[in-house]
């Protein structure tokens, strides 16, 4: 499947409506979600391991970057030379965002945003790679998970690479308090239901900006779940920081020890 004309695209998904309801829908959750990743935490540890995860030379492949919020997962993949990358995101107000962030912006040029849920089968076409940036933490269901990964794999060309990043199959809740200097503060409500709030800053001293629900589930769920759509040789990756960066105060050494091992 080839991918779609952009200008027939946004046509047709433009006359779709989004019913789902989304945890980003104002316009100033957009403004201060980019503000959040501004933070260290975005530069020094998810960014780094988004080039572990590719081995960053996306010279001539194509990708679709789901949950891509304010683009600054996208942006980062078009630094690594993709030649063609689509951000979808369920949040209108997000993408109206990212495409603020990357308007007149010539090393962006390559980048399309969409509005969409990505638990649905996208009609976009197939990609090199599939890349999810914080998505599945939004699974409050099973199905709803079976959702995401059913429509990632439909997304994916035959032979090609899916890959993302998340943590709360990982993260241990006797450790929240470590999380808090990263400008995160998580508050487990139940087995499965937890409180994000986002800081910009540390959590004890920083500006707070907003609060979302997110859902826990085991790594062995996700396991099962790409097993069942088709996808062979999954794998965890351990985050990492990026090789130039001196952490001379150890600002980072919790957070690699409040992840769990797997």
């Amino acid at each position: 499947m080839q991918l779609e004309n952009i200008e027939n695209l946004e046509a047709n998904m433009e006359s779709e409506q989004i019913s789902r309801h989304n945890q980003y829908e104002t316009d100033d959750k957009a403004d201060l979600y980019d503000l959040f990743k501004k933070n260290s935490f975005f530069l020094h540890v998810d960014r780094p391991s988004i080039k572990k995860l590719l081995n960053h030379d996306l010279t001539g492949k194509t990708i679709i970057d789901y949950a891509c919020g304010s683009g600054s997962s996208t942006r980062t993949l078009a630094d690594f030379n993709a030649f063609k990358i689509y951000g979808v995101d369920i949040s209108p107000q997000m993408i109206k965002k990212a495409k603020s962030l990357c308007y007149n912006i010539e090393k962006y040029s390559n980048i399309a945003y969409f509005a969409a849920d990505c638990s649905t089968k996208l009609k976009i076409g197939q990609f090199d790679i599939v890349f999810s940036s914080h998505l599945l933490e939004y699974a409050e269901t099973i199905d709803r998970l079976e959702g995401f990964v059913e429509s990632m794999y439909t997304s994916l060309k035959p032979g090609g690479f899916c890959c993302g990043l998340m943590d709360n199959g990982f993260l241990d809740p006797e450790c929240f308090r470590l999380l808090r200097k990263y400008g995160f503060e998580f508050i487990r409500d139940n087995e499965k239901t937890q409180t994000v709030k986002f800081y910009h800053g540390d959590a004890s001293h920083g500006k707070f900006l907003f609060q979302v629900i997110n859902y826990y589930w085991p790594p062995e769920v996700f396991e099962q779940t790409f097993a069942k759509y088709g996808f062979v040789d999954f794998e965890w990756v351990h985050p990492t920081l990026d090789e130039n960066y001196e952490d001379t105060e150890g600002f980072y050494d919790d957070y690699f020890k409040f992840v769990k091992n797997y």
